[in-house]
């Protein structure tokens, strides 16, 4: 693969972490899964792996459910190939109700 075809890719990819990001921010659960594959191995730590569409969703969702506000602060966003990894702050506002004590 040559050099700009590859950058081209690293890119593109990076531009949809960036709108999965803005789909947290807004709250948006479909507009999350719109930017992942069918065959999504969903790292999010400290949580254990999630694989398949169904099952990321339902983590999302779950997570969105207990949050009034969401923002990721990016540091940096870097990557090679399919691969993107983010340095970030993440911050969250997270409803009282529904919380365990």
């Amino acid at each position: 693969m040559a050099r700009n075809e590859a950058d081209e890719i690293v890119t593109r990819n990076g531009q949809v972490v960036r709108r999965f990001i803005d789909a947290w921010a807004a709250k948006d659960v479909d507009a999350c899964m719109a930017c992942l594959s069918p065959e999504i191995l969903y790292i999010n730590q400290p949580l254990e792996p999630v694989v398949g569409l169904s099952n990321v969703r339902k983590i999302i969702k779950g997570i969105l459910d207990l949050t009034n506000k969401v923002e990721w602060k990016l540091s940096n966003v870097f990557g090679r190939g399919n691969t993107v990894c983010t340095e970030r702050l993440d911050c969250w506002e997270l409803r009282r109700e529904g919380l365990e004590r």
